[in-house]
């Protein structure tokens, strides 16, 4: 091997120790979510929309994953009662994260907004591109209606998903309410 390739290996191996012995390793230890939740109407048997909020402090560590359930009770419009492409519900959420390696400082804003979709099993589509089109069934929108066909079929997989939760009978698959 030759004295200058050897030199740029060595070279290369201690920059590279270098870069991973100079990590930061502070570490948040810290995790007190706060949650709050705000009925836009509160009068009785009135459909209401209503307002969640979930906050963590800086430095607290953050989450993978977030579970929420709205009581029973409430009651939920049926998803084949609104209009398919209806606006059901909004997210928006602005978190701090250490991107590439660097300090927990970066700020991210990302917004969703959530559309209703077809709850009908019997009127399918495929994630899979069945046509060889190059593009994946459920994004295409084949009746022109300018929604893809994602909202206006039932996606091929919530079933099958859904037939693997445990404790529902065997061949019923749950059925989504929206």
């Amino acid at each position: 091997m030759k004295p200058s390739l050897l030199l740029g290996a060595a070279f290369a191996l201690l920059a590279l120790v270098t870069l991973m012995g100079t990590t930061d390793t502070v570490r948040a230890q810290t995790f007190n979510p706060e949650g709050s939740i705000e009925i836009v109407n509160p009068e009785p048997e009135v459909s209401s929309d209503f307002l969640g909020g979930f906050n963590l402090a800086a430095g607290d560590v953050n989450f993978a994953g977030l579970v929420a359930f709205i009581p029973g009770d409430w009651g939920i419009v049926p998803g084949d009662q609104i209009p398919i492409g209806a606006v059901v519900g909004t997210l928006s959420s602005e978190v701090t994260l250490g991107l590439i390696n660097s300090a927990c400082d970066s700020p991210l804003f990302v917004e969703f907004t959530f559309l209703n979709a077809s709850i009908d099993p019997s009127d399918t589509v495929s994630f899979l591109d069945s046509d060889d089109n190059g593009d994946e069934d459920f994004i295409e929108d084949k009746d022109n209606s300018g929604l893809p066909d994602a909202f206006e079929k039932y996606t091929e997989f919530i079933t099958r998903v859904l037939d693997d939760i445990p404790g529902d009978e065997v061949g019923q698959p749950l059925q989504p309410i929206r």
